[in-house]
């Protein structure tokens, strides 16, 4: 049942992801886009991963705010124009970039080490202590609030300072009118 729930709401994902991006409304598309955004932290919140999806929500508010300023504030609609026969068409732009995806996916697909083996010597033994003393069920939440729990609450402050400033860039009173 939790699987199917799962790829439910990646499929709401993928269709409102499709939506945004052939929608010519440009505030329809904006939400389409928050859709995709708060279904990626529901899917966050399902895998047992809140430190993310905190990060998602707040993030995808903020970038939401600001989308729907600047549509508000220009145009309305989307009014890209075709391209020409003598331009780059989109189909080949993407094929060479797929291209190029691959290539470096490969190479460093080649140069990851074997799946369950540590990259570093700090990264078994936080791993072990978690389990150990800890007592945590989830090792990444566990290690992000025990070992890392300073640079959690940086990345807090951060998310903050960036509301206060959307907040105050978006502030309606307190502006000098140009006369």
């Amino acid at each position: 049942m939790f699987a199917i729930l799962l790829v439910s709401i990646l499929i709401f994902v993928l269709i409102m992801a499709a939506l945004a991006v052939q929608i010519r409304d440009l505030m329809s598309s904006v939400m389409a886009l928050a859709g995709v955004g708060f279904g990626l932290a529901i899917v966050f919140l399902f895998l047992s991963a809140p430190e993310v999806m905190t990060a998602q929500l707040v993030l995808e508010v903020i970038t939401y705010v600001i989308m729907i300023s600047v549509v508000y504030k220009t145009s309305k609609l989307d009014k890209t124009r075709k391209y020409s026969v003598r331009e780059i068409s989109p189909a080949a732009a993407m094929f060479f970039f797929a291209v190029v995806f691959i290539i470096f996916s490969i190479r460093g697909i080649k140069d990851l080490p074997i799946f369950g083996e540590p990259l570093m010597r700090a990264s078994s033994l936080q791993i072990a202590q978690t389990i150990s003393e800890i007592g945590a069920t989830n090792i990444v939440t566990a290690i992000l609030l025990d070992f890392r729990a300073w640079n959690t609450l940086m990345e807090a402050f951060v998310i903050i300072v960036m509301i206060v400033g959307v907040t105050v860039i978006l502030r309606k009173k307190g502006r000098k009118v140009e006369r």
